[in-house]
């Protein structure tokens, strides 16, 4: 049985483990990186962060991302640059402008309130210039209604 001791790590100094495996919690309280893979075997809780890469969940189910607990939901930042947003109809049409557009881009339509229609219309992504911007048509060219759109990319 390997020896079990507890290491003393002097405050500022690096350090590096290989091949470390814990057995229970393991709580990081302070910034860590990570120069490889981290594997995890049960569940992962992170409170709260950010990452300048991206993430990529694995776990062989068809669902691999899951939103477990009643009340959780994703949400997504709108403004310039984003993914989300809203957009008013104007005369049955608007051109929303986003850089995050491409050619592949599976673009969602929700109506979110009427403007100038007594029921909501059908509407549709009409154009796109990847990179630049999309077109939303109604199928009633008076149509002034609220539409919110997602963009979401294949992988």
């Amino acid at each position: 049985m390997p020896p079990t001791y507890v290491p003393l790590i002097a405050t500022g100094r690096d350090v590096a483990f290989r091949n470390v495996t814990v057995a229970g919690t393991l709580a990081v309280t302070g910034p860590a990186t990570l120069g490889d893979n981290l594997t995890v075997t049960g569940y992962t809780a992170i409170a709260a962060g950010q990452a300048d890469g991206q993430f990529t969940m694995w776990s062989g189910a068809a669902d691999t991302l899951r939103l477990g607990t009643a009340g959780g939901g994703l949400a997504v930042a709108e403004g310039t640059g984003a993914t989300s947003g809203v957009a008013t109809l104007a005369a049955g049409t608007v051109t929303v402008p986003t850089d995050k557009v491409t050619a592949n881009s599976r673009i969602q339509l929700t109506v979110q309130s009427l403007g100038t229609v007594t029921t909501p219309q059908p509407v549709a992504v009409t154009a796109r210039t990847a990179g630049a911007s999309f077109t939303v048509t109604s199928a009633d060219a008076t149509d002034t209604s609220v539409v919110a759109w997602l963009i979401i990319t294949p992988a």
